[in-house]
């Protein structure tokens, strides 16, 4: 994975959270829930691609 892509990655990160951040609040428990799982299921890749680009760039140096 090259540093441009995890920078993309980071970027696209920063701007899933300034979303949820920013997200008004929605009426229902359940609407909440639902929108919520879809915000984590969006982010939870670049999650687990920055850890893993990480993981495999620290373990060998």
């Amino acid at each position: 994975m090259s540093a441009r892509k995890l920078e993309d990655g980071l970027g696209n990160l920063e701007r899933a959270v300034a979303n949820l951040e920013r997200a008004p609040t929605i009426p229902t428990d359940g609407e909440r829930v639902a929108a919520n799982d879809q915000d984590i299921a969006k982010v939870t890749p670049l999650i687990r691609t920055t850890f893993d680009f990480l993981a495999q760039r620290y373990r060998t140096s």
